[in-house]
């Protein structure tokens, strides 16, 4: 990617279609300056790079600042409002079904089950997800070594 593109697409993720003028008051320089910068007219100073990216760190800092604050009131918080059913964490083996790209907060589907074969089954009806699996409190030494081996994808 050279300077002009990498401004430009630059520019644009922070400011939008309009990026020339916006960035230019941003960054104290005038928009005659932007314009030859973008057209490649002239070469981009590194002080405008740095300025440049500087704008970038705080709009990253300010968007992953946005992003945990929703993260803790509406992800977190839909996840943990699924219902379980009856589940005795002592018993019972509790698996969750999420897509991949998703992560945690792409639960497709849950089940309940009495047994590591029951798990084997329920994977096998959801090819490609990941899971996330509550082992009982009461399981065998055997079953969690059975368990160690599989090969699941976890979140």
């Amino acid at each position: 990617m050279n300077d002009i593109q990498l401004l430009s697409e630059v520019g644009q993720a922070l400011y939008g279609e309009n990026w020339q003028s916006t960035l230019s008051a941003d960054i104290a320089v005038s928009d005659r300056s932007m314009r030859r910068w973008a057209n490649g007219t002239d070469q981009i100073p590194w002080g405008v790079w740095l300025d440049v990216y500087r704008r970038l760190e705080a709009r990253a800092l300010t968007v992953d600042y946005w992003k945990n604050a929703l993260y803790e009131r509406v992800v977190l918080r839909e996840c943990e409002q699924r219902p379980v059913g009856k589940f005795d964490p002592e018993t019972d083996w509790l698996i969750e079904a999420h897509e991949p790209l998703d992560g945690r907060h792409s639960q497709k589907d849950f089940a309940v089950l009495r047994s590591l074969a029951d798990i084997r089954a329920f994977m096998k009806r959801h090819p490609g997800m990941i899971f996330r699996v509550t082992m009982p409190y009461s399981a065998t030494a055997e079953d969690q070594s059975e368990f160690g081996k599989m090969n699941i994808a976890r979140l």
